[in-house]
């Protein structure tokens, strides 16, 4: 298996840990806390998606770079994985954060589904990694045994 597949599906089983691990763990750990009061938790969350999308900013590209040079289908899956970035980072985001910053100034806001679209985002994305991950083991396996 070539240096480059290795490292495309290690980056792929990585960002889906870091995904689960920041987006899904840690943001339920948090709103279970008990000592905080909401307007914390809402900038810890500030932060702590920060974070995650500054990685999905570096990781997103290099994993599209990546893809497109190990096989068509990988090339495929990880543009499906970027746009669902972009459509997170440029549909999504913006009105979750207008949200976020009017509960902490005290605003008071209607209910929405947005939180449910991000996960549901977020979820397409651990999955879409986990498959780009997998199938380039694949890719490997199937590389070495045809030079064989």
């Amino acid at each position: 298996m070539s240096v480059l597949i290795r490292l495309y599906s290690a980056i792929c089983f990585l960002m889906a840990g870091v995904i689960i691990g920041l987006g899904y763990v840690a943001a339920y750990a948090k709103f279970n806390a008990t000592k905080p009061d909401l307007t914390e938790l809402l900038e810890v969350g500030r932060n702590q998606f920060s974070a995650l999308h500054l990685i999905e900013w570096i990781v997103i590209p290099i994993l599209l770079m990546f893809g497109c040079f190990i096989s068509n289908q990988l090339r495929f899956l990880s543009i499906v994985m970027a746009v669902l970035f972009l459509v997170q980072m440029f549909v999504i985001l913006p009105s979750l954060d207008d949200r976020m910053a009017r509960a902490i100034s005290g605003g008071s806001m209607p209910g929405s589904n947005l939180h449910l679209y991000y996960v549901a985002v977020s979820f397409l994305q651990v999955i879409g990694l986990t498959v780009c991950g997998l199938l380039s083991m694949g890719t490997g396996i199937t590389q070495t045994h045809s030079s064989s």
